[in-house]
């Protein structure tokens, strides 16, 4: 697997996860929490949380989707866990996804990767971040 195959699949367990709904202002709140209660009549009557950037969901259904949220970035830890040549492919991916080509700063490549700021790499991070600018620009010549 690649790390576009596995972002793939990151991205499919997410948008399946449908145990939560949201809501930008108080009418799509209330249309919104309807159509949640309809799905899930068992939530009727119990509180609501916030999950933030417009997420809510019943302290269940958050834990679950929290629960989600770890595996998914567990999948992504034992990705790159498994080899230079998997973090080499991710920075490449990352690079591109983040428009290196244009503002030559690498920082949100890494901070995606590695959960680090450029200057905190170790000696083989930053050898496997500079291996990927090399393929990333050979893959982007004209």
């Amino acid at each position: 697997m690649n790390y576009k195959q596995l972002k793939d699949k990151m991205h499919e367990k997410l948008n399946s996860f449908d145990k939560l709904f949201y809501a930008f202002d108080e009418d799509q709140f209330d249309e919104n929490y309807e159509k949640y209660k309809k799905r899930y009549p068992e939530i009727d009557g119990k509180k609501i949380f916030s999950l933030g950037y417009g997420g809510y969901a019943i302290h269940d259904h958050c834990v679950e989707y929290y629960n989600l949220l770890k595996e998914i970035d567990k999948m992504k830890k034992d990705f790159l866990a498994e080899s230079d040549e998997n973090q080499i492919d991710a920075l490449v991916y990352e690079l591109g996804n983040h428009e290196y080509i244009i503002t030559y700063d690498e920082t949100d490549a890494v901070n995606v990767v590695y959960g680090k700021e450029p200057e905190e790499l170790t000696e083989q991070e930053n050898n496997n971040l500079y291996e990927a600018i090399k393929r990333y620009k050979k893959s982007v010549e004209w």
